[in-house]
């Protein structure tokens, strides 16, 4: 029993508590200049305060062909800050669709792929495993052949593509009529902060 200031209180103690996980993330919002508001995650090791991994995404809109324009969450940014192959980038993906329902995008999540940030790899295919596609059934079926054969796209293999999850249903017929879908392109092109 400890005594503080006249009480007496049993030592706390629970036995089922779980221990520390070795990842800690880190949740921030920013209110940008143009109005839009960025969420920020950082994932930190428990063991040396290092920083493996950040991502940045905002709430927003998109044009799917399988069911039109619907709220999802754009990752702007995601890193694994050279941890790669570490399940860094993995975990930040699954927060990502975790927070995608918490902000009323229904677990919509898309993004622009790039290589701009890795010097050797494309992240292409890294997306795909996480279960996002890009619409277009051939390059598709080019990031699962690499995926299968185990080799990584180089720097430069693919350009810049808009990756969506859950993945577009390339079968279905588009659910908005031509020109419609001419202007979401078009929106998009002058919204997408490059």
């Amino acid at each position: 029993m400890i005594k503080l200031h006249g009480l007496i209180r049993s030592p706390i103690y629970n036995s089922s508590a779980q221990k520390l996980p070795d990842r800690l993330v880190y949740f921030h919002t920013k209110k940008q200049r143009w109005g839009t508001v960025e969420h920020n995650f950082k994932i930190i090791s428990k063991y040396s305060s290092k920083l493996l991994g950040e991502m940045v995404c905002v709430p927003s809109k998109v044009y799917r062909k399988d069911v039109g324009e619907v709220n999802s969450l754009y990752i702007e940014y995601l890193s694994a800050n050279k941890n790669i192959g570490q399940g860094v980038g993995r975990d930040l993906f699954n927060l990502a669709k975790i927070h995608s329902e918490q902000v009323g995008c229904g677990g919509y999540i898309y993004l622009e792929s790039s290589d701009r940030l890795l010097p050797d790899k494309a992240p292409h295919t890294f997306y795909r495993k996480m279960g996002m596609n890009t619409g277009i059934k051939w390059v598709d079926e080019v990031l699962d052949v690499y995926i299968s054969s185990g080799k990584y796209l180089q720097k430069g293999d693919l350009p810049i593509l808009r990756m969506h999850y859950p993945p577009i249903n390339v079968d279905v017929k588009s659910q908005t009529p031509l020109y419609k879908r001419i202007f979401m392109h078009i929106k998009d092109y002058f919204t997408i902060k490059h």
